[in-house]
């Protein structure tokens, strides 16, 4: 949240603005089993205005799904389109990361509140490590709707738990 904040404070004209951010979260909520109170998170972010065409959403998308693929080497990242985009989606994320070599599909199953017009998971070894998609919230801030915002997390401490990172 804090980094939407931010990127509506930083943003003006056509310009993205890019941030990325490392930090320590509490759950003020009852976690599952295996969960922790305490995580580490690393948070990348894209705001920007809209280009038309679904084009910020789909270059930052597979923008940021390569970084995170990058820094973690290895997963399944899955894509829910959420908002009937996905011929776009197919051949401007899909198609670009599988042939970087990526394991990259749709996630038709997937039901989100939180996240509007597309998101992904990323997973190893069937556990989650990485969440990402669009949010609303420069929109509300800036109350403009033709704001975009991506954000992506990466749980740093189940990186190390999925033996990733020795």
């Amino acid at each position: 949240n804090a980094l939407a904040l931010e990127s509506a404070v930083r943003r003006t004209g056509r310009e993205r603005v890019k941030l990325c951010a490392s930090h320590r979260l509490l759950r003020t909520q009852p976690v599952p089993e295996g969960w922790t109170n305490h995580f580490g998170l690393v948070a990348m972010t894209t705001a920007g205005r809209d280009e038309g065409s679904f084009r910020f959403e789909t270059d930052n998308l597979r923008t940021q799904i390569w970084a995170l693929m990058a820094v973690i080497g290895t997963g399944e990242v899955r894509l829910t389109d959420l908002a009937g985009r996905r011929d776009a989606l197919t051949a401007h994320v899909i198609e670009p990361l599988r042939a970087e070599g990526l394991d990259v599909a749709f996630d038709d199953e997937r039901r989100t509140t939180y996240y509007v017009d597309a998101c992904f998971k990323v997973t190893v070894d069937g556990i989650a490590v990485a969440d990402g998609g669009f949010t609303t919230w420069t929109q509300r801030l800036m109350n403009n709707r033709k704001e975009r915002f991506l954000t992506t997390g990466l749980g740093i401490d189940t990186v190390f738990r999925v033996g990733l990172y020795p």
